[in-house]
């Protein structure tokens, strides 16, 4: 058996996350005192900071760690952030083994950042490879935006002597809608080789600051992931 999988995650209804495992999907996780993750208007989850001067993140990630790298074949995030994020302050989603207040220090994974002035940049790591702050050109503010991380796609090409041309995990490929919402791949220059990566990932999202009294929030509409459902060992 090797069928497409599609799980989807909407947040409509009075949804608050809880701090720890049970029915739901997602739970909290927070350094500091920021607010509860609730789902706002129109179905958007919201992800807010405090206006209390220390460190905070507020960050949203599986219970547990749920999807094998050699299974995924994209990842879809929809979200919209505060249009002027605090000095301190950036945002972090896509997914990876275990988050970190500073995803510089995630182990493996791939994910998009949004850095204090609202641009928006790519990262990802294997123990291996890594890669961080990889300029988009691109942008984030009020307006949801869809952003994407391909894992089956792309293809890197290499001079023969190093091995040819590489696919699949060695060629993850970020994209978001422009300012026109045409779905476009950017920091196209850069290789983003994942393929290293060994534990299971989860997805995450989250909101930081280091100190300040900056207010911010990061809204959610949706997340996807696409998958292969294999079979293999269990235990």
């Amino acid at each position: 058996m090797s069928d497409v999988a599609t799980d989807v995650f909407r947040f409509h209804g009075a949804i608050s996350i809880p701090a720890a495992a049970g029915a739901y999907e997602f739970i909290q996780a927070t350094t500091g005192t920021p607010g509860d993750i609730v789902a706002a208007d129109k179905g958007v989850l919201s992800l807010p900071l405090a206006a209390t001067e220390e460190a905070e993140c507020n960050r949203l990630l599986q219970s547990i760690a749920p999807y094998r790298l050699a299974d995924l074949k994209r990842v879809k995030f929809v979200v919209a952030c505060s249009a002027n994020l605090g000095d301190d302050s950036e945002i972090a989603f896509g997914i990876c083994d275990t988050p970190n207040d500073d995803p510089d220090s995630i182990d493996d994974g791939a994910w998009f950042k949004v850095l204090a002035d609202n641009t928006v940049v790519c990262e990802s790591d294997d123990g291996t490879n890594d890669n961080d702050d990889v300029a988009t050109g691109q942008s984030l503010g009020t307006t949801l935006r869809e952003f994407v991380i391909d894992f089956t796609t792309g293809v890197w090409r290499k001079d023969p002597r190093d091995g040819g041309a590489v696919g699949g995990s060695a060629a993850v490929q970020f994209k978001m809608t422009d300012s026109n919402g045409l779905l476009r791949q950017v920091a196209k220059s850069t290789q983003f080789d994942i393929s290293n990566c060994t534990d299971e990932l989860q997805l995450f999202a989250q909101i930081y600051k280091s100190s300040s009294t900056d207010t911010g929030n990061l809204y959610i509409k949706e997340i996807q992931v696409d998958y292969k459902q294999q079979l293999f060992a269990v235990a």
